[in-house]
């Protein structure tokens, strides 16, 4: 049974900004509808590997801690062992008080309210009123803040964060052969190397899956991505992958980024959007609580 009631536990403050104390209502009503957890298929053997993984996901160490950190949210540790069962198991749908609850301990509930603190840290830098109620006023504090951004985005500073980033948005064209050993994956590489044979004919031949991938390099797996830095197209490299399987790779080609390819102009701009808000809610937000880490 939670520590507190609904309207209790909803009234907890999460943040302060422009004299307003934002309180988990409002984060809760805020919140995009699939950012709520829902049931799916079972990925782990027990509850206990789920509050583990939970746990270890918000640097929870011992239990206590994990208890005190549910406590300021107004929950018990039984309500998160009945919510990771919900999600891993399924079952009923919960009934109102439970998918609150739900809400309040998936990631988007933490997701959201840094949303919300950075919209609020806009208002604030804009010298606009932060007390209207919720979830009325959202899309007019969406509005502003996308008009900020705008304003305050420069092509220069486009220019400048795909310059620190390029190494990271580099497009690679490269195709992935997968060996289930080693051994496996060596020994085709030496027969591409030395005889001329094709990774697409070895895969062929012996069954192993290929995959054609046209992709920026922070995208991809960090063995694979290590492996290509500074490959040169047509060279063959070898990358540890999940499990027992080995990949072996050949690249085709290499394209330095570029603010004309959509998706790296689409993650310069997140770059920026991320940084240019951090900056407004360290200047106008105090939390009260502390969020777990987004790494």
């Amino acid at each position: 049974m939670p520590l507190l009631p609904a309207d209790a536990r909803r009234a907890l403050v999460v943040f302060g900004a422009g004299g307003r104390e934002f309180r988990v209502g409002d984060v809760l009503s805020t919140l995009p509808p699939d950012a709520v957890p829902a049931a799916q298929e079972q990925r782990t053997p027990d509850i206990e590997t789920a509050l583990a993984a939970f746990r270890y996901q918000r640097d929870l160490i011992s239990a206590e801690e994990c208890e005190a950190w549910l406590a300021q949210r107004g929950l018990a540790y039984e309500d998160l062992a009945e919510s990771l069962a919900r999600r891993i198991v399924g079952g009923a749908a919960p009934d109102a008080d439970g998918a609150e609850i739900d809400a309040l301990l998936g990631d988007g509930f933490d997701a959201q309210a840094r949303e919300l603190a950075a919209h609020a840290a806009v208002r604030c830098e804009l010298g606009l009123d932060c007390m209207a109620p919720l979830p009325q006023a959202w899309p007019s504090w969406l509005t502003a803040t996308s008009a900020w951004l705008e304003a305050n985005t420069s092509p220069a500073a486009r220019e400048r964060t795909l310059s620190q980033h390029a190494a990271a948005l580099t497009r690679l064209a490269f195709t992935l052969v997968e060996f289930d050993s080693p051994a496996a994956a060596r020994e085709a590489r030496m027969c591409a190397e030395h005889d001329g044979v094709s990774l697409a004919q070895l895969a062929d031949e012996h069954g192993f899956p290929i995959h054609p991938f046209d992709a920026l390099a922070e995208t991809l797996a960090p063995a694979i991505a290590g492996a290509l830095q500074h490959a040169l197209p047509g060279q063959i490299c070898l990358a540890a992958l999940a499990g027992e399987c080995t990949g072996l790779m050949q690249l085709h080609a290499r394209q330095a980024p570029s603010l004309d390819d959509p998706q790296v102009a689409a993650r310069i701009d997140a770059l920026l959007r991320a940084r240019m808000l951090d900056a407004l809610v360290s200047r106008h937000v105090r939390w009260t609580w502390p969020l777990h880490p987004t790494g």
